[in-house]
């Protein structure tokens, strides 16, 4: 395996542990085992913008990497989830220069329909099953291929799915911060 993609994959492996864990201490505090959130999510909280610009460039630059620079066709599904990512680069890029709030319902509704179309191409490829066609175009890879699969479970599509989800949290964590900081 590239060490490009070996470095992308353990990215992927470290932010879905963080997810996982970001999860199950929401499930603790909703079923009342935990009171109150670690301090880390209060870190990643403050610092939610540097953070989903550092995770949406990666991203980014991930998927190119793949395509451009190891050659690996995007599908019609890679597509449409580039089309909801690359935005959130500039997007978060601008808000942080500008030191801009409103970003967040922005990236929600783009992450949360990214995510959405990444779950249902991870879920067709893993499945090898898809009510929708994704036959390769001649201009694209078939939707059911797999060029990675690292630890067991990570895909491109996989990929996508947690950096998406990884915005998403993100914002869930700077609107806590605020309301925290506001009361």
């Amino acid at each position: 395996m590239p060490i490009g993609t070996t470095i992308i994959t353990w990215l992927v492996l470290a932010v879905d542990i963080l997810i996982v864990l970001y999860l199950l201490e929401s499930l603790a505090i909703t079923v009342k085992i935990k009171q109150k959130r670690s301090h880390i999510w209060h870190i990643f909280g403050k610092n939610a913008k540097v953070w989903a610009f550092l995770v949406a460039l990666v991203a980014m630059l991930g998927s190119l990497y793949f395509s451009d620079y190891l050659g690996y066709e995007p599908c019609k599904l890679c597509w449409y989830q580039r089309i909801f990512m690359y935005p959130q680069v500039f997007l978060f890029g601008l808000a942080l220069i500008k030191k801009d709030s409103r970003i967040w319902s922005y990236s929600i509704l783009l992450s949360v329909i990214g995510a959405l179309i990444a779950a249902f191409h991870y879920i067709s490829q893993v499945t090898k099953t898809s009510i929708l066609p994704c036959d390769a175009l001649g201009y694209s890879a078939s939707c059911s291929q797999t060029f990675v699969l690292s630890f067991g479970y990570i895909t491109i599509p996989m990929m996508a799915l947690s950096a998406f989800v990884a915005i998403i949290i993100l914002a869930h964590l700077r609107k806590k911060e605020t309301h925290y900081h506001a009361n």
